[in-house]
């Protein structure tokens, strides 16, 4: 049984451009899978050191293609990591990877649903494995789906609607990342409660804000922390003040850089 690691499990989503690969890649030593197909994480590459959870330890980058490729890597690759306390923390970048699952799937004339199912049980499997496993996180990053105004519904975007609906149940938090364009300036907000016609949530009670706003580049995952444990707290707009006398956390040692 897995400890009570706080944030243990999460979902980021929200429209193309948001800001989720750079959120995700704020958590601490965190390995990044993502499409081959979609290159998005060459976004870390240019990221400002300060936005990592330890400014001396960059993310490590997997690209895969399919499911196998993606469990290959982490069996083989990550997981040795974890052991040796190198990763802490796995994102998944979800949306293009299921449409990658999905096209290499074979087409099963008399069962069409077969390769959803297929799908679902692979993020379930995915999900056991990373729960399991003391002191590593798991992030899921996916597009937003458009509302649905008939409805009055919205969520992430990924095949099949049976798994849209539980990845949001089987996380401990889910945030909705948007990006508010202004005067010579771009304001990233996460939304931890409803907004609109989504429904982010977490299971931290009144410990987080409905939302939070950031106006300059800032470890997002650091944000999320001080907030929950009261070394930081929100005003009006959404913007984090530091509580005057809060102990400060203690960081992770920075590590020495990877051979290749």
């Amino acid at each position: 049984m897995s400890e009570n690691l706080h944030f243990k499990t999460s979902l980021i989503f929200g429209p193309s451009g948001s800001g989720k690969t750079a959120f995700c890649a704020s958590y601490p030593r965190v390995a990044m899978l993502s499409s081959r197909r979609e290159g998005g994480l060459e976004t870390v590459d240019y990221m400002d050191p300060v936005m990592f959870y330890d400014p001396k330890t960059k993310p490590l980058k997997f690209e895969v293609e399919d499911i196998n490729s993606m469990m290959v890597t982490i069996h083989q690759r990550i997981l040795p990591l974890v052991d040796r306390g190198i990763v802490r923390t796995i994102c998944v970048e979800l949306t293009f990877h299921a449409d990658d699952a999905m096209r290499k799937m074979p087409v099963d004339d008399r069962n069409g649903w077969a390769k959803y199912a297929n799908l679902e049980q692979h993020v379930i499997n995915l999900d056991e494995l990373i729960k399991k496993k003391a002191g590593l996180r798991l992030v899921y990053n996916t597009l937003n789906a458009p509302e649905d105004k008939a409805k009055e519904t919205s969520g992430v975007l990924i095949p099949g609607k049976a798994l849209a609906r539980k990845i949001p149940a089987m996380v401990n938090l889910t945030g909705l990342l948007r990006a508010e364009e202004g005067d010579d300036i771009t304001e990233r907000v996460l939304h931890l409660t409803a907004f609109g016609n989504y429904m982010p949530r977490h299971r931290y009670g009144n410990r987080l804000p409905r939302l939070v706003r950031w106006r300059e580049p800032s470890c997002c995952f650091r944000d999320l922390e001080d907030l929950l444990f009261g070394r930081a707290k929100t005003n009006e707009e959404g913007l984090i003040e530091r509580v005057e006398g809060a102990a400060p956390l203690v960081s992770l040692p920075s590590l020495p850089p990877l051979k290749k």
